[in-house]
């Protein structure tokens, strides 16, 4: 299963170029672009025998859900973009459950065949197929945690077609990454964690899994742009890949064109459930960074400034007298949190964390939930048309916070 980003409407947008420029300023354009190095693509027959062996097919029964209550009303999305629910989930005033028969879309019941495998009541358990790869010898997969989420069993099927009952060593939904482990007496084969800050936009990458059931498929592809926020949460900083990633990719690798594991892919944007260009990986790096924690004690501890921020427009910028929109507008304050004991108040912009310049409002939450609870963060915030120096010591993100800074 594969998480879709649902968009109100897609655009078909058709440029047309027109032919009448001078032959000199052809020749003068041609002649720029001769002297730029090219690289060819990486050996796709290689790469595949290499991951193909790693990558596992993951089914899990998911426990029994009950029908929406009348009252229950559907789930907001953040401002841009979200990650959509399964398709046995969605509604809303934008979407019908059950568009007519001539609005029906051949896909969308290949899917609900497939994998959603759902009778004529939401109240029975449904069985999502989806993809993870071997990150240790002793059996411990990575995959996606809505992948596992509420799963009485969870089946993984190895390359060599023999299957294995796995158990929940730790997740994080506010990353949607988790740990599972199987049980073998041998020493699997692993993959190789890369570096996913070398990632360069237009890089070839190759995607690894099994997308609508069909098993060990690879897709490639280029890096279309790094550090997206698609409004999924405040830990937004996606991977987008124009690989063909499709139901049943989700918690499947995406590889450098060294065979080195870059990103989980999470998502993609859709209409039908079927790819169209556009797909999201979650950075290996970030991945690596919780992964400890997943494994000794099955959750993630996060720093906490108890604060709400939102982005700083031109307009904003030129009101609070800014040379440049950047930085981190401060919206809200938590009473009693570490952003009010550190004497930060709301219209502050905070310009600088922990030595890092803070560029936009997207970046702070995620910097913020990286640095250790109790640490003392020196961070300078724009006050009054002055930069002022200032220290909060960071506190513990609880289950029941949004996160360590928001979107006011």
């Amino acid at each position: 299963m594969m998480h879709k980003i649902k968009m109100p409407f897609m655009t078909l947008l058709l440029v047309a170029v027109t032919a009448g420029c001078s032959n000199s300023k052809a020749d003068s354009f041609s002649s720029t672009f001769s002297s730029v190095p090219t690289s060819n693509a990486p050996d796709f027959v290689m790469l595949a025998k290499k991951l193909q062996p790693l990558v596992v097919n993951i089914s899990t029964m998911q426990a029994s859900r009950q029908a929406p209550q009348a009252s229950r009303q559907a789930p907001q999305i953040p401002r841009g973009l979200g990650f959509g629910a399964p398709p046995d989930e969605q509604g809303g005033p934008d979407e019908q459950r059950d568009p007519p028969a001539e609005q029906k879309d051949p896909m969308e019941d290949f899917l609900r065949k497939h994998f959603q495998q759902r009778g004529p009541s939401s109240a029975v358990p449904q069985r999502n197929l989806g993809s993870g790869f071997i990150i240790g010898s002793d059996g411990s997969i990575l995959t996606n945690a809505h992948l596992i989420e509420n799963a009485k069993k969870i089946t993984v099927k190895l390359s060599d077609k023999r299957e294995f009952e796995a158990k929940v060593l730790g997740k994080d939904q506010k990353t949607d990454i988790a740990v599972i482990k199987i049980d073998t007496k041998e020493n699997l084969p692993k993959v190789q964690l890369g570096n996913s800050d070398r990632l360069e936009v237009g890089e070839w990458v190759m995607a690894v899994g099994n997308p609508f059931g069909l098993e060990s498929s690879v897709t490639s592809g280029i890096v279309s742009a790094k550090g997206r926020h698609i409004g999924a949460g405040p830990y937004d900083d996606f991977i987008q890949t124009d690989a063909s990633v499709n139901p049943g990719n989700s918690g499947g690798p995406l590889v450098n064109g060294r065979g080195e594991v870059v990103g989980i892919n999470v998502a993609i944007v859709s209409q039908t459930g079927a790819n169209v260009g556009i797909a999201f990986a979650m950075p290996i790096n970030l991945v690596k960074e919780l992964l400890p924690q997943l494994q000794t004690k099955g959750t993630v501890t996060r720093g906490w400034a108890g604060l709400a921020i939102q982005e700083v427009t031109l307009d904003i910028a030129q009101a609070f007298g800014l040379a440049k929109p950047g930085g981190a507008l401060v919206a809200g304050i938590v009473k009693g949190g570490p952003a009010e004991r550190g004497g930060i108040k709301v219209g502050d912009i905070v310009t600088e964390y922990d030595g890092r310049q803070v560029k936009d409002a997207n970046e702070f939450p995620l910097m913020v939930a990286r640095t250790p609870v109790n640490k003392d963060v020196h961070m300078k915030v724009f006050r009054e048309k002055k930069e002022i120096a200032m220290t909060m010591t960071i506190g513990e993100l609880k289950d029941t916070q949004n996160g360590g800074a928001g979107k006011g």
